[in-house]
């Protein structure tokens, strides 16, 4: 129940940061990657950072998110899962943090590959859960980055994630 309580009360304080910040800034498209889509990312008090889409191919989609909204629609699916996302003074603790802290060191040379996710709802539960990139969106919230892009090839969780996070249109991966 204390777990639940401090989740609660994580999501009241985000939902009140989102309303002072306003709407956050775009990661950019960077035209020049050739291999895949890749986009900087802006971190407060640091050089950006860089990211990529991995998939060329398919039908899958990138939806660029407001970090503050993304947090608590991850958080809105409740504390207890193997995906759970944890509160922000606790996300640096996570045993692969020190992972992400070197992906992201890499550059636009070796941008680290987009998370993926889908939006899930199950008995009384719904929210935000992972496939793949949690330690990496750990890292992103951890740093205040605004925005960031993320993947997901559920058709279903398209709509739904843009509708809680969402800052433009979701893209075909085909298309960028």
């Amino acid at each position: 129940m204390f777990s639940t309580l401090k989740w609660k009360l994580e999501i009241k304080r985000l939902r009140q940061l989102s309303k002072r910040r306003g709407q956050p800034s775009l990661p950019e498209l960077i035209a020049e990657h050739s291999r895949h889509p890749a986009w900087r990312i802006n971190v407060p008090g640091r050089e950006g950072v860089y990211m990529c889409s991995p998939y060329s191919t398919g039908d899958g989609y990138v939806i660029l998110v407001d970090a503050l909204k993304f947090n608590i629609g991850w958080l809105q699916a409740g504390p207890g899962l193997d995906d759970s996302c944890k509160l922000r003074c606790h996300m640096p603790a996570d045993y692969k943090f020190h992972e992400a802290v070197i992906g992201f060191k890499h550059g636009i040379e070796n941008p680290v590959p987009l998370a993926e996710v889908s939006y899930l709802e199950w008995d009384r539960r719904a929210g935000i859960r992972f496939t793949n990139g949690m330690t990496r969106s750990f890292w992103l919230l951890a740093h205040d980055a605004p925005a960031f892009p993320i993947f997901t090839g559920c058709h279903y969780s398209i709509d739904r994630i843009h509708e809680i996070a969402g800052l433009a249109e979701p893209m075909p991966v085909t298309t960028i």
